[in-house]
């Protein structure tokens, strides 16, 4: 976040990101054999060589962004493209928060209780997504608080989009 200058270009809050990323290391168990901070880092590592050296970025900006403004603003479309940058790490980072190294069948063939909650759709990962925005919400984790209604709402949009992308039953 340091690296790619998302702190300084999007106002985040340094310390708020610190204890974000910290809970969300600790919500990956390492006696998960996969789905551990390994892997959690892993993704995250992946998702940034795309972004930066991949073309990613490129390939996908105008879909992404989606609307024109100023350079440089957040909310508008150089502002906006630091914005999904961010939104794509941050997907990265929380993609398997909380897994419990179950599958998704497994867990509604077995009425699990996370099954149960999302209705047997993507139960994984509509926890994972569902659980990393709760934990943001916290005062102590929030750095995202400033951002303007509308950059969160599609941050949300777009963690919550990237997140079901992992479902491996939508890949056949």
């Amino acid at each position: 976040f340091d690296r790619l200058q998302l702190v300084a270009t999007l106002g985040l809050n340094r310390n708020k990101l610190c204890s974000f990323l910290e809970a969300v290391e600790r919500g990956y168990d390492d006696s998960n054999p996969y789905h551990n901070r390994a892997h959690a880092a892993s993704v995250l590592h992946a998702m940034h060589a795309m972004l930066e050296h991949g073309g990613m970025m490129r390939a996908v900006a105008p879909a992404l962004l989606g609307h024109e403004g100023r350079p440089g603003e957040v909310g508008d479309a150089a502002g906006s493209a630091s914005l999904e940058r961010m939104t794509c790490l941050l997907a990265a980072a929380i993609h398997d928060y909380e897994h419990e190294g179950l599958n998704n069948d497994f867990l509604v063939k077995t009425g699990h209780k996370r099954a149960i909650r999302y209705n047997d759709q993507h139960a994984n990962e509509l926890h994972h997504a569902a659980a990393a925005f709760a934990l943001l919400l916290r005062p102590e984790c929030n750095f995202l608080e400033h951002l303007p209604a509308q950059d969160f709402r599609r941050v949300r949009s777009l963690v919550i989009d990237l997140v079901l992308g992992t479902d491996m039953a939508q890949h056949g």
